[in-house]
């Protein structure tokens, strides 16, 4: 199984990354095309640090990360690896089933904590006579090795998936917002479910993207009048979906939209008016530009967060 063969020092490793604040990986290429690498981004020490990538990948890719492992692929998800940049192992993934229907299929890596096993669902379109699309869920197991379909309710076939957010690991599961709604994926039992936004009159604009905030599913909104931003956490409750307000942002920047929870406070958030990238600190208020060059397209490489780890998957091969 993915994680049985890993020794207590992996998972004790593993354990103690989470505890720190994570890093940025940021996909980027040089106009020739030649050089392709990751960029990280320490946001705590203010550190670059670039990570050359093999001949093997894609001049652009699609990015996704899991408790250390690094999912790239091309704009497709045709072509997929797994890769931890620690231990410098990779593993080219068996192709997907599905056949291509768009130039961009997003996918999700995650950890199914019942199963001990890393997944990768992968949400490809079928063009239909009427030229609109059909969901086409399909999912990957780091154990078997395999792809296998999943279904859809009827109900996830009539949202927007083209205005989807990138998809967020958490807790046993992926996340992902469209629209008014956030779709969360159950890795164990292979079930999408769908929440609607918290339904108030004074906060219906979402302002971040889908949060792992200290082991919770969250999401940012904002007041009708624009006068405060608060942090709603996703509880379940008997099966149905409950927002809880936690607290206010409250910074010395204006806060346009929040894009990631790095742990130990630390939000980075993004100002439109000067195109400013900063921490920002919800324990203690402060702000600082962190010089990060945010790129705000989810297909051309979106930043994702990132901690350090040993974990192996069943085939990985040193680079």
């Amino acid at each position: 199984m993915a994680r049985k063969r890993s020794t207590r020092f992996v998972q004790t490793h593993l354990a103690n990354s989470h505890k720190k604040q994570a890093v940025l990986l940021n996909y980027c290429y040089l106009k020739s095309m030649t050089q392709k690498y990751i960029e990280v981004h320490d946001t705590h020490h203010h550190d670059f640090v670039k990570l050359y990538l093999p001949s093997q990948f894609s001049d652009r890719a699609f990015i996704n990360a899991c408790d250390g492992l690094v999912c790239l692929s091309n704009l497709e998800s045709s072509i997929i690896h797994i890769w931890n940049p620690s231990t410098k192992r990779l593993k080219l993934l068996p192709p997907p089933k599905k056949q291509l229907s768009r130039w961009y299929v997003p996918i999700g890596l995650g950890f199914d904590h019942i199963s001990n096993d890393y997944k990768l669902l992968r949400i490809s379109y079928k063009v239909q006579q009427d030229y609109t699309y059909a969901v086409e869920p399909e999912l990957y197991s780091a154990n078997s090795d395999s792809w296998k379909d999943i279904q859809i309710p009827k109900q996830l076939q009539q949202p927007s998936w083209s205005d989807m957010s990138k998809v967020v690991p958490a807790k046993s599961g992926l996340y992902m917002a469209i629209l008014r709604e956030l779709i969360a994926f159950d890795l164990h039992n292979e079930e999408f479910h769908l929440y609607p936004f918290p339904i108030c009159e004074q906060y219906y604009h979402a302002m971040s993207e889908v949060l792992d905030f200290e082991g919770s599913v969250a999401m940012i909104f904002e007041k009708s009048n624009g006068s405060a931003l608060s942090l709603y956490r996703l509880d379940d409750v008997c099966g149905k979906g409950s927002w809880t307000k936690m607290f206010n942002l409250e910074a010395d920047i204006k806060i346009d939209w929040v894009h990631h929870y790095l742990g130990l406070g630390q939000f980075i958030a993004y100002n439109y008016a000067d195109g400013c990238v900063f921490n920002y600190d919800y324990k203690k208020g402060g702000t600082k530009k962190c010089g990060l060059k945010l790129n705000l397209d989810i297909k051309m490489g979106y930043p994702v967060k990132y901690v350090e780890s040993l974990v192996s998957i069943n085939g990985f091969e040193r680079l």
